[in-house]
């Protein structure tokens, strides 16, 4: 027995009925549905592919410049505190010498002065010691 209606049934089992229509519309919501997939998927690459080329670009770009960046900097450090090192050894050099020189000057001097006034107070004294006496020694 068939019904003619949308839900029928035959031999005690129902089944739905589906018109042209029914059919086109469920073909329609599939192609969309795999559409919509397809989509996703698209975007998914996409989000892939730009994630890749960014750490691409960082890994090739960024990375060797901060990588340079750190050795110049270190570079300048060191150069800045070999330099600073340098000048001040040559800096303590120069006054160490500078020092030494004038001590030996000054002392050269200082005994060339005590000398000259061991001579002249010898001869002073010579001349002294020798007039209390009424001699006059020939001159020097």
């Amino acid at each position: 027995m068939l019904y003619d209606t949308t839900y029928g049934q035959i031999n005690n089992i129902y089944f739905l009925e589906f018109s042209e229509e029914d059919g086109k519309k469920k073909k329609q919501e599939e192609e969309e549905e795999e559409e919509e997939k397809e989509e996703v998927v698209v975007v998914v690459v996409v989000v892939v592919v730009v994630v890749v080329v960014v750490v691409i670009v960082v890994v090739v770009v960024v990375v060797p410049v901060v990588v340079v960046v750190i050795v110049v900097v270190v570079v300048v450090v060191v150069v800045v505190v070999v330099v600073e090192v340098v000048v001040l050894v040559v800096v303590v050099v120069v006054v160490v010498v500078v020092v030494v020189v004038v001590v030996i000057v000054v002392v050269l001097q200082a005994s060339n002065v005590l000398v000259c006034w061991g001579i002249n107070g010898a001869a002073l004294w010579r001349h002294v010691t020798l007039s209390n006496e009424g001699k006059f020694p020939e001159r020097d």
